[in-house]
């Protein structure tokens, strides 16, 4: 068989691609499998306290290769979970603010083809300060104010809205504020996004002739239930008609009702910390729901006053303060809902005491609340002639313990901080005329509490 100088040329250039093969697979062995990117990078700063740390591997990997081949300093523990070629850790409790972490990953880790990492790869980052976000001033045209709470103090504004924002959430990332603000005086209120350094404003939900307002962020982050109001006339000008949920999708920018009936009214939707699942207050039949998105289904639980709930860390129940029946009269009392079991019972026994506005610490096993003594308070006059005070209580109800006995004083608006260190609140002098509120920081013990802000409200904390 002749054999042309084509045929040579082919023949020459498969035995080269062979050889680069060989090369390649046998270079490849000795490099092992990459860690191709890190999220946060080493070096990061002002990296959140409820971060998803992820590793980035050159090929698919084992589902079990970095068992035992990750360790941080100081140490953190969590869960982890794989998508694609990307390793997810999520820690188990909010990081330590201002805190140096070294994340190290022994080599060792064994791909899907049975190749190594060859050497460790170590990721330093750093946590922010703790920073608390409000509204100021509380008495006048409000915008989102940030402060460093952790050091220096200062503060910053966020917003510069000319006729003011109404109210706000942190996304659980910590990286973008929801908020509503007044459109102009003829009362349309709109839904916008911005990021806590104050850049990429945008509005995201036009509401003309509504209120939209009260956003609450799912756990992952990629929607936000919010309530919507037609405006209507009154005797006076326009008043907010009934609410109606909506949720808006961050990934498509859209907003769309909750229900498929549009009519149907609901007000203060509030996603839960973890999972497919909101809860949302009927004020027709007085009844708070449990709606599970991914599974469709829903449980009714009685509620007076259909204050929106407070979801624990994990998401396995929920916080709520209702009137019960006492020999005193009808006292607010502090009532835990647990998820799984579909009940509902007291947190600590009924005293002569209304308990309300409820927040979890981030490990889930301390409550705070505010608490009221009903010999304080005037029904026939609604005048209080002492001002609620700051509580701590175990998850379990048990060791009740007063922060504050300042009676001249009224305390309210309870957040603990992501690490735990913290609790804000809004305090407010009972005993002057035209009282201005300020946001106050505490201790969990009770100690070195201090003033934050004056004349501001709504604080919550930066994840």
């Amino acid at each position: 068989m002749r054999v042309d100088r084509l045929d040579r040329a082919v023949a020459a250039a498969i035995a080269v691609t062979l050889v680069l093969a060989v090369f390649v697979l046998l270079r490849g062995d000795q490099v092992g499998v990459r860690i191709a990117q890190t999220q946060p990078a080493d070096g990061a700063g002002d990296v959140g306290l409820r971060p998803v740390i992820g590793l980035t591997f050159s090929e698919q990997m084992r589902q079990t290769a970095l068992e035992g081949r990750l360790s941080f300093s100081p140490p953190v523990t969590g869960t982890l979970r794989w998508s694609g070629n990307a390793a997810l850790f999520t820690p188990a409790a909010p990081l330590a603010a201002d805190t140096a972490y070294t994340l190290t990953i022994r080599a060792g880790a064994e791909s899907a083809r049975g190749r190594l990492t060859r050497d460790d790869v170590v990721v330093r980052f750093a946590t922010h300060r703790p920073r608390l976000v409000y509204l100021a001033p509380a008495t006048g045209i409000s915008d989102l104010v940030i402060a460093d709470v952790g050091g220096s103090g200062q503060e910053r504004k966020l917003t510069s809205e000319p006729f003011g924002v109404y109210d706000f959430a942190v996304s659980p990332d910590g990286r973008r504020i929801a908020f509503s603000a007044n459109r102009d005086g003829g009362g349309s209120r709109d839904l916008y996004l911005v990021g806590v350094d104050g850049n990429d404003r945008k509005r995201i939900v036009s509401c003309d002739q509504q209120h939209c307002q009260s956003p609450s962020w799912s756990a992952d982050g990629s929607r936000i239930v919010f309530e919507r109001r037609n405006l209507e006339k009154g005797a006076i000008g326009v008043i907010p008609g009934a609410s109606r949920p909506y949720i808006y999708d961050i990934n498509i920018g859209q907003a769309s009702s909750l229900f498929t009936d549009t009519q149907y009214v609901a007000s203060a939707p509030r996603w839960s910390t973890a999972g497919e699942t909101l809860t949302y207050y009927d004020t027709i039949q007085s009844i708070l729901t449990v709606f599970d998105l991914s599974a469709g289904t829903t449980v009714e639980v009685p509620s007076v006053l259909g204050d929106a709930p407070a979801w624990a860390p994990d998401g396995g129940s929920f916080l709520l303060s209702d009137l019960v029946s006492g020999n005193e009269g009808r006292l607010q009392q502090l009532l835990r809902f647990d998820y799984a079991t579909v009940t509902l019972s007291p947190v600590m026994p009924l005293t002569n005491t209304n308990d309300y506005g409820a927040a979890w610490s981030p490990a889930g096993d301390e409550i705070v609340f505010g608490r009221q003594s009903a010999e304080s308070f005037s029904a026939s006059s609604g005048v209080a002639f002492y001002g609620p005070q700051v509580w701590v209580t175990g998850a379990d109800g048990l060791n009740p313990r007063a922060l504050t006995t300042d009676t001249e004083y009224s305390h309210a608006g309870m957040t603990w901080s992501p690490d735990g260190r913290w609790i804000s609140l809004v305090r407010t002098n009972l005993r002057t005329i035209n009282p201005i509120p300020e946001v106050w920081l505490i201790r969990p013990d009770g100690g070195a509490a201090r003033s934050v802000a004056r004349d501001a409200t709504l604080p919550a904390w930066v994840p």
